[in-house]
């Protein structure tokens, strides 16, 4: 199975994987189906965003904008929005909920921006015209003062709910164009200059509200392709990030090294530490280890001489598999 999108919710929360919805009420470490599948009233096409907002899901795609508050049943947030040819739904390419009022309502369709302020009963449109490219992301800032969209490779900001624009960045596109998927946003939830933006094995993040980014993703060695990334809304400073490989998370203090969340298989018992794999290695290895019970777990790394080289793991862990990724740098990200 493979994870596409991951949303946090204080100990819990929701993902997408392979088109169905599932839920997580332990910070990630198990999950159960939430009764979704991608076909949801005859039409096969996956969603493209999920946003969990107070026990309820809404979630968007091709298949127009859906809400559920138990993650069965659905109901459709699109009426008035233009229908795809062929399809008794719109094409909706992103969508943003206001975060202080959660029935205004903004949906991307192609270039063009559409507001509803009833919850998704009417739409009217907002902006048409200025984006060259396709809307593929749209979000606003946990204080809800800006309002973000990206368009190809450009991240544009709005300071009036989506009516005016302006440019903030023009990144790069991160690979092969056959092989390069949209950028998105995610933020840290009470400060507004922490932003993360990632697209296929790019993950940037800035703490100045975009004017300088720095690059996190190339640690997760061997395995940096990003479907999704979510903050911990409880913990801002653990981030997840969901790939073709399972579920990861790291702390943006030490990004240099991410942990694989696996939840299946038996419960081992005894503690165990694996050699590490490849050995010898360039430019990463992969460190394995096991708990039988829930503990605090602390992973270093040290040299010859006895001298410590990096501090992998310092939190509490629950019991299970565990996999660190150290890319051989030393606590001051020196190789």
């Amino acid at each position: 199975t493979i994870p596409y999108e991951v949303q946090t919710a204080g100990g819990g929360g929701a993902g997408i994987v392979d088109g169905d919805l599932w839920r997580s009420v332990d910070a990630g470490r198990s999950w159960s189906p939430a009764g979704f599948s991608r076909y949801i009233g005859g039409d096969t096409d996956s969603p493209t965003k999920l946003v969990s907002v107070a026990g309820s899901y809404v979630m968007g795609g091709w298949m127009g904008i859906l809400a559920s508050n138990d993650g069965i049943t659905w109901e459709p947030r699109h009426e008035g929005l233009p229908q795809r040819s062929g399809s008794s739904r719109p094409s909706v390419t992103t969508f943003a909920l206001h975060p202080a009022n959660a029935d205004r309502m903004y949906a991307a369709q192609d270039d063009s921006l559409w507001l509803s302020a009833d919850g998704g009963s009417s739409w009217d449109i907002l902006v048409t015209g200025y984006f060259q490219e396709r809307i593929t992301e749209l979000s606003f800032n946990p204080s809800a003062t800006k309002l973000y969209a990206i368009a190809g490779q450009e991240i544009h900001e709005s300071r009036d709910g989506g009516r005016t624009w302006s440019l903030l960045v023009q990144l790069e596109r991160p690979v092969e164009p056959r092989a390069w998927t949209p950028y998105r946003l995610r933020f840290h939830p009470w400060d507004d200059r922490r932003l993360y933006v990632f697209s296929s094995d790019v993950l940037l993040t800035t703490s100045d509200a975009g004017a300088t980014w720095q690059s996190i993703g190339e640690t997760l060695a061997g395995r940096a392709w990003f479907n999704d990334v979510a903050v911990d809304r409880s913990n801002p400073d653990i981030l997840y990030a969901a790939t073709p490989w399972g579920l990861y998370r790291t702390s943006t203090e030490r990004a240099a090294t991410w942990v694989e969340e696996e939840t299946q298989g038996t419960v081992p018992t005894q503690v165990e530490l694996s050699q590490n794999y490849p050995n010898p290695f360039n430019p990463s290895t992969t460190i394995e280890y096991v708990l039988p019970d829930a503990a605090e777990v602390r992973l270093e790394i040290y040299d010859l001489t006895g001298q410590r080289v990096r501090v992998l793991v310092r939190e509490p862990q629950a019991a299970g598999t565990y996999r660190v990724v150290w890319n051989g740098e030393n606590d001051e990200d020196h190789p």
